[in-house]
Parts: structure tokens; C-alpha cells; sequence
């Protein structure tokens, strides 16, 4: 049986006045006289719009924004139009405007796109009433190393709620790397990440080396574990002395409009309400995250990256730059994975300020292969390049 992810308090509460609606539908369409037989009819069918939503809300609408998914869903549209059919054929004329407008309503359905779920209409990138968010991706275990940590719902992938998606574990290596490294104030001009398998939701254990020593460039690595010793994620990253004043090329942005300007939106394919689409604020210039094709967006921080410690300009970008083949996917979430192998990115420059973004395009190879590669930028232009090698592979049958 598939995973039904846990409820919020939004879904138990239309969960509830839906269940109320058909019990009092019911009732009434029962117990009404005979005479009054067309507004049995009405009640009865009210009670089956009423029962469709409810199982829509129980099985398909799985996260945030339940009001406005359920408004926009098929199968709720559907039966909204049923019953505006049969009520305008009823002999009730005073009440046919009325049901006119519910299929005009009906009818504004918008259809969804192949690739992904239906896109949600813009929507603010903030925390829902009731919903708790942890302030953190990691929570220090009090190892006296520093080096161990407990992984919050946060950081929670889109394949699996068990699994961390990989941005939270690849800045937390970077983090890691940053805490090993000889060169005081160096910048990561090349960091190269392995991953080895999916890391669990929880304990996770870190361990770093120099690689190569230097006092203007040095080769770092650090490694991930869930505490059990074996490698999950590695990370191998040059650094080198910060010179002032050296010269620098002029670009023009790769982003053609800047945050405020571009569109709040919520990730649709996550099956949790808190994970890690919940982690940054996203805004998108161009394409989304609910539709297939490229996609260029921003983001800003909404929690630390380690409890008690605010996140740097480039913890975030790695948090981030990881879900470029998540905003550029071309496949459907629901019937294929495309999980990636390995991330690169490669850094003219330190990213800088509280926004940061990408401009990211997904290619498919015709061999179960797939490449993302995007611009990653902040508010002064381009900051470098990054590259994924995706993993393409029919989901198995539920």
C-alpha cells in the first residue's frame, strides 16, 4: 500500500465539515416529505459532491493548501458539475441561477499540465496555521567533535519521507569542510559531491581530511555516514586565499527579473507538509516547480542550517543548488525517479547576500541517463555553474 502522509491540521478540519455535510445531507434528503421531493434530490446530491471531496481530500491531496488543490481537483469539478446538471433539469426554476453559477464554477477546473501535478496558483511561501516548522536542518547531537548531528523533518526528500534530500547533507559537508580547512577565510572555488546512496532522516555523522595542504590552495574532503561507518555522501572541494581587489569580469545577469518581482510558489510533489521545500523561500522568474521545463527561481533561508548558527550565503546555495533537477524536471514525478548520482559545482566567486538563485535545464539521454546543469547566481550576478548526472528509472508499480 502506498504511504499517506501525515494529516495536517488543515485537511482534519475540511475533512471534518465535509463529513458533517454529508451526514446532515443525508439526513435531510431522508427525511423530507414527499412533497418535497425535488429538494430531497438536492440535499442527496449535495451529499454525494460532498462525498466525492471528502475522499479527494482523504487520497489526493496529500500537502499544504488543501482549500485551494481541492477547489482546483477533477474529480471535485466533476461532481460540482453533476450536480448543477441535475438540478438545472429539476422543476426548481427559482434555484436554476443558482446552480448555473456552481457549473460555471465547476467548469473553471483548471486542467493540469503533464509532467507534474496541476501548478497551484501563486501562493506565499509561509507557514500555515498549525503547522510547525523546526528552526533548524540539523540539531548537534552534543558530541564534544562537533561532528555529529540529527536531521529534522526539514530536510525531507521528494522520493521517500524516510530520506534527506540532498541539499541540507551537502552544505552540512561543505559546513564540515569549512571547520578542517587551513586557509582562514578561502573560498570554495570547485566542490565535488558523491553520493552513495540515500541518506536516512536522522543521525548522521561527519568526518573530514586534508587532502592536499596549502597556504593558497588546498583539496579538502569530508564524508557523511548515518553513524553506522559507511560512506553515504562525500564531498571533495579545492579552496583557495581570498585576493582583494583582483580583477573580475562584467556579465550580465542571468536572471531577468529579481525576487520581488518574480512568483511565490509552493512545491506540489512532496507528500509531507514539512520537508524540504519548507526549508528556503522560493520565487520564480521563469517556468515552476508544479510543471515540466526548465525553470530559473530564487530563494532566500527560512530556518538554520545547524540549530543556533544563521546560515552563510554559501551554506544556502548548497541547500539550494541540489534541487536544480527538481525545478527543471521533464518527467513525471509520479511515474519515473531521476535521482542524482553526483553534484559539481564550480564558483568564480563567493554568492553573496540573502537571495540567491539558478537558472536550471534538464536533458534527457534516451539511455536511462539524464544532465542538469544550471547559472547560479545572487543579486550581483552570476556566481558559477552547476551539474547533475541523473539516474532515470521507471517507478515500480503501487
Amino acid at each position: 500500500m502506498p504511504h499517506r502522509p501525515p494529516w495536517s491540521d488543515r485537511r482534519r478540519r475540511t475533512l471534518l465539515v465535509l463529513a458533517l455535510g454529508i451526514v446532515l445531507g443525508g439526513l435531510g434528503a431522508v427525511g423530507l416529505p414527499a412533497q418535497y421531493g425535488v429538494g430531497a434530490g438536492i440535499l442527496a446530491a449535495l451529499c454525494a459532491f460532498l462525498l466525492g471531496a471528502a475522499i479527494v481530500v482523504f487520497l489526493a491531496v496529500p500537502g499544504p493548501g488543501t482549500a485551494g488543490v481541492l477547489a482546483r481537483s477533477a474529480p471535485v469539478a466533476g461532481s460540482a458539475f453533476v450536480v448543477a446538471v441535475l438540478l438545472v433539469l429539476s422543476n426548481s426554476a427559482e434555484l436554476r441561477w443558482v446552480w448555473t453559477l456552481v457549473a460555471v464554477a465547476a467548469g473553471a477546473g483548471r486542467p493540469t499540465r503533464c509532467g507534474r501535478p496541476g501548478a497551484p496558483r501563486a501562493e506565499r511561501s509561509v507557514r500555515l496555521p498549525g503547522m510547525e516548522l523546526p528552526s533548524a536542518l540539523y540539531l548537534p547531537d552534543g558530541d564534544p567533535t562537533g561532528t555529529s548531528f540529527t536531521a529534522t523533518a526539514l530536510t525531507i526528500g521528494p522520493w521517500d519521507v524516510g530520506l534527506q534530500h540532498a541539499g541540507p547533507p551537502a552544505a552540512l559537508l561543505l559546513r564540515e569542510v569549512e571547520r578542517a580547512g587551513g586557509i582562514e577565510g578561502g573560498q570554495a572555488v570547485r566542490l565535488a559531491y558523491d553520493i552513495f546512496g540515500p541518506v536516512p532522516v536522522g543521525p548522521v555523522r561527519l568526518r573530514s581530511s586534508v587532502v592536499r595542504p596549502g597556504r593558497r590552495v588546498e583539496l579538502v574532503e569530508s564524508v557523511l555516514d548515518a553513524g553506522d561507518g559507511r560512506p553515504l555522501m562525500r564531498l571533495s572541494a579545492w579552496r583557495m586565499r581570498v585576493r582583494d581587489g583582483a580583477e573580475a569580469t562584467e556579465q550580465p545577469h542571468p536572471c531577468p527579473r529579481g525576487p520581488e518581482r518574480s512568483r511565490p510558489e509552493t512545491a506540489a510533489f512532496f507528500t509531507t507538509d514539512v520537508a524540504y521545500h519548507r526549508a528556503l523561500d522560493w520565487r520564480f522568474a521563469e517556468g515552476t516547480f508544479n510543471a515540466a521545463g526548465p525553470a530559473t527561481a530564487w530563494t532566500r533561508p527560512e530556518c538554520e542550517l545547524v540549530a543556533g548558527e544563521p546560515m552563510t550565503p554559501l551554506q544556502h546555495l548548497l541547500v539550494m543548488t541540489d534541487a536544480a533537477s527538481g525545478i527543471s524536471a521533464t518527467l513525471d514525478w509520479t511515474e519515473a525517479t531521476f535521482a542524482n548520482v553526483d553534484l559539481t559545482l564550480a564558483l568564480h566567486r563567493p554568492p553573496r547576500g540573502e537571495w540567491l538563485g539558478m537558472a536550471a535545464t534538464t536533458v534527457l539521454g534516451g539511455t536511462g541517463a539524464a544532465q542538469c546543469s544550471a547559472v547560479l547566481f545572487d543579486a550581483d550576478g552570476a556566481v558559477g555553474r552547476s551539474t547533475q548526472s541523473l539516474f532515470v528509472e521507471p517507478r515500480a508499480a503501487e
